[in-house]
């Protein structure tokens, strides 16, 4: 029987919501207010934040199970792609409507999900669907991993170091590009979800004190370290080596981790806030969410609407 967290489907609108504060800052102007500015900026780890539920939801829901994988992908399919398909088509059209120039070899690369394995095409087509190449190499190798992780739990320690070495082979001339926008680079954030997902089904009863707050704390001081660490203008905290570090591994062990066993386990007021009914509606649109709020639709709001009404 699979368990349904009512709070994880609402960290799914959080997640969606700070990227859109990454890619729409609400502090329009940085001499205002720069620290506040820096900080929205940097709520690029909405994806991470992703990564690491997918990574606790797959592996909670069909670990144990004895999966039929054949639908287990047709399920993966049905709610991913045909909603991408038809955005992407139309962000296509609209770049022959506003070019002349439809590319077909450039929209199949983008409709096969093939694009996000290059650093040239990542951004083309959906802008940010780049994830979603990431998310769906996971989903191709999971069955994979769990069949590896169960001949040996300790595994999972060791794949992530092994997908690294791998991508660092693999892109060697652009290792940048690999620890941000990669399955490769990124791969940690599915590991550490998975991980933890096993091991709350081993402590089922496990006794936690306040550990949704220390989550939310550790994020809050995460977000504020990648402030700090930003080199300039234009730039964010990820883009230096320790920033990663903390984006890939600091997150997801010191920040999610507590936060995902304070959600599952304690009744909080943020607890009971993410359960809201607007909040799981909010949550289960996070993804046409994504999809959208950047490309010609995002662009349409902002030509006739003002900055909240894109984000409404």
């Amino acid at each position: 029987m699979k368990e349904y967290y009512p709070s994880l489907t609402g960290i799914r609108f959080i997640a969606a919501s700070m990227v859109f504060f990454h890619h729409y800052n609400p502090i329009s102007n940085r001499n205002s207010w720069p620290l506040l500015y820096d900080f929205f900026s940097e709520m690029h780890i909405g994806v991470t934040l992703f990564f690491f539920l997918s990574g606790f939801l797959i592996g909670d829901r069909y670990f144990e199970q004895k999966v039929n994988w054949k639908s287990f992908f047709i399920n993966r399919f049905a709610r991913i792609y045909p909603s991408f398909f038809i955005l992407t088509t139309l962000t296509f059209i609209y770049i022959y409507y506003k070019t002349n120039v439809f590319n077909i070899k450039l929209y199949f690369l983008n409709i096969t999900f093939i694009k996000g394995f290059f650093d040239s095409l990542k951004f083309t087509g959906i802008a940010q669907s780049w994830s979603l190449t990431v998310e769906e190499f996971f989903y191709l190798l999971t069955p994979f991993l769990f069949m590896i992780i169960k001949k040996n739990k300790n595994f999972i320690y060791f794949l992530p170091i092994i997908f690294i070495l791998l991508g660092i082979v693999i892109y060697f001339e652009n290792i940048i590009f690999m620890l941000d926008f990669t399955f490769f680079g990124r791969c940690f954030e599915f590991f550490s979800g998975i991980y933890l997902a096993l091991f709350l089904k081993n402590n089922k009863k496990l006794l936690t004190v306040k550990m949704t707050y220390i989550g939310s704390v550790f994020t809050f001081l995460g977000i504020f370290w990648l402030v700090y660490l930003k080199p300039g203008v234009g730039f964010y905290g990820n883009d230096l080596l320790l920033g990663k570090i903390i984006n890939t591994f600091f997150f997801p062990l010191f920040a999610f981790t507590p936060l995902f066993i304070g959600l599952i386990k304690e009744k909080t007021f943020i607890n009971k806030f993410l359960s809201t009914q607007m909040i799981q509606i909010l949550g289960k649109s996070s993804y046409a969410f994504y999809l959208i709020h950047l490309g010609f639709f995002s662009d349409f709001f902002r030509k006739y609407f003002d900055y909240w009404t894109v984000f409404v």
